[in-house]
């Protein structure tokens, strides 16, 4: 399938962003693309306070390995500019949501909504930032197990399945992503702690899609889970394993990911 191109104001975008880097002597981040975003006719407030948290974040997100432009945007990339690791995942996120609306070209509003926290994570952001509390108490271990009756709760859902348990996993490693700088929790990132994620993340899932699909009815679920929900957080310490475990058991996890994926063979 071939790659969305930008059409004209995200094109427009690019080339601020490019040039801000360029002024800076680096490649392009995501703070380039959202100050840029920022500046244009968007204005957006959310991005405004998305480019401050990726400035306070920028270290970090330097030392990842930078892509070249042509790799990320093919033919539609310049030759002498490059991204960070950050900023090219949210490119190529923002051509998966141009590629699943059926067109051919993606604009800012794509990009904008690759780059920004979906709403829906705001509750967990706020947790993890410090500034609220889970329902049921304080964030401490296992932080992962409260984020997973937090997700049923917020899906108004009386029993918790692994299913909630992907999406606390997924909650966390995206929240993690953005504010790299502020998570409080052990480690510097990406750590052991949102291994899980990423993996799922390499395959094209995220948070959005496992929730529509959940929302949708789209995919046939098991009506129970092989084990109690708690069987697999009791001992998580590292999200890759549990991963894998959700994946080799028949759990609802397991359903939703060969749907999405339409990969049943995944390792």
């Amino acid at each position: 399938m071939a790659v969305p191109e930008p059409d004209r104001s995200a094109r427009a975008v690019l080339a601020a962003a490019a040039r801000r880097a360029r002024e800076k002597g680096g490649a392009v981040g995501t703070r380039h693309l959202l100050t840029a975003l920022r500046d244009d006719a968007w204005r957006d407030t959310e991005a405004a306070e998305a480019a401050e948290a990726a400035e306070a974040a920028e270290a970090a997100e330097a030392a990842e390995r930078t892509i070249a432009a042509r790799d990320v945007l093919g033919n539609s990339g310049r030759r002498n500019v490059s991204y960070t690791g950050a900023a090219a995942r949210a490119l190529t996120a923002a051509m998966e949501l141009a590629r699943r609306e059926g067109a051919s070209r993606f604009g800012t509003a794509h990009l904008l909504r690759a780059l920004l926290l979906d709403p829906r994570l705001h509750p967990t952001r706020d947790i993890l930032l410090g500034r609220a509390r889970y329902a049921r108490g304080p964030v401490q271990q296992p932080w992962l197990t409260e984020e997973t009756h937090e997700q049923a709760r917020r899906r108004g859902d009386r029993t918790v399945g692994t299913e909630h348990i992907l999406l606390a996993v997924l909650a966390l490693h995206e929240v993690a992503r953005r504010y790299p700088h502020l998570v409080r929790l052990r480690g510097p990132f990406p750590t052991r702690w949102y291994a899980g994620g990423e993996r799922l993340a390499h395959r094209g899932i995220d948070y959005a899609s496992v929730h529509h699909a959940l929302d949708t009815d789209t995919v046939r679920l098991p009506p129970t889970d092989p084990r109690p929900p708690s069987h697999y957080l009791e001992t998580t310490t590292d999200t890759a394993p549990l991963v894998t475990t959700l994946l080799h058991e028949n759990t609802r996890a397991r359903h939703l990911i060969e749907h999405l994926t339409r990969d049943s063979d995944m390792p």
